[in-house]
């Protein structure tokens, strides 16, 4: 799967896209928060998300 996806050009983590540990706290703060769907998220919910997609990649376990 994770050949496919980098062969159609999808990113697998945002550094691909740029982003550096030093852009978490503007990133976070940039993010617009909205209401409805299947969750609210709030800044926490946010952080962990994006501090995630830095290390992200896709494992056949």
């Amino acid at each position: 799967m994770e050949a496919w996806m980098k062969k159609i050009g999808l990113v697998m983590n945002i550094t691909e896209l740029g982003a550096k540990r030093e852009m978490l706290d503007g990133m976070v703060k940039s993010t617009l928060i909205m209401n409805g769907g299947y969750k609210v998220m709030d800044e926490k919910d946010i952080r962990a998300v994006l501090q995630a997609s830095f290390r992200s990649t896709f494992r056949s376990e």
